[in-house]
């Protein structure tokens, strides 16, 4: 009612700062790369990095945190692990890696044409990662950034045919190139036995 007073108690929320930079494998910073925040596996917010690499997360809850840095495609370099830091932190450096690569065709065992379609570079272990490409319209594709282990390639012809090469080693800084992966129909047993997966489009 007019005239009446109302106690109103606020509450002051503290929290720390998590700030950093993200470079290449060079050291050059780079621009716009996705930086995630979680702790204990949950999610909790993501920032780009600015124009000199840099982010910083605010009002963040003082405790073990951890960091993941995104693949950003035009790089080519693979992205740095995890992190677990304790906020608040400062001066952090998150640096990609130079990261081995594959290129090829997708190949119809038929004719012997080259096709379009896309391929998937997929590896198990403690850092399993998957990593898409499209081909361009020759059926030539390239996949830079991968990490050193065994890969699986997945193949899917734009008509739906599928193929795959199940053992590719991949070092760092180095390219495996000229290969050619079959593609063909019902071969979605043999792409999912590899992948683990179904295979999709």
């Amino acid at each position: 009612a007019a005239g009446e007073t109302q106690d109103v108690t606020l509450v002051a929320v503290e929290g720390a700062s998590i700030e950093g930079r993200v470079v290449d494998a060079d050291g050059s910073p780079i621009e716009g790369a996705p930086v995630h925040l979680s702790r204990a596996g949950r999610y909790l917010r993501s920032k780009r990095t600015s124009e000199d690499g840099t982010f910083d997360f605010t009002l963040v809850p003082a405790g073990p945190c951890e960091l993941y840095v995104a693949r950003v495609h035009d790089l080519g370099e693979r992205p740095p692990a995890a992190v677990n830091v304790s906020a608040p932190a400062v001066d952090l450096e998150l640096r990609f890696e130079v990261g081995g690569a594959v290129s090829g065709f997708l190949l119809d065992p038929l004719t012997g044409e080259h096709v379009r379609g896309t391929v998937t570079a997929a590896c198990d272990g403690d850092a399993c990662e998957r990593v898409d490409a499209a081909s361009d319209d020759e059926g030539r594709f390239e996949i830079r950034g991968l990490c050193s282990r065994v890969h699986s390639l997945l193949a899917v012809a734009e008509d739906g045919r599928v193929g795959a090469l199940p053992e590719v080693l991949v070092m760092p800084g180095e390219r495996v190139a000229d290969l050619e992966i079959p593609v063909q129909q019902g071969g979605e047993l043999v792409v999912a036995r590899i992948a683990g997966v179904a295979p999709y489009l």
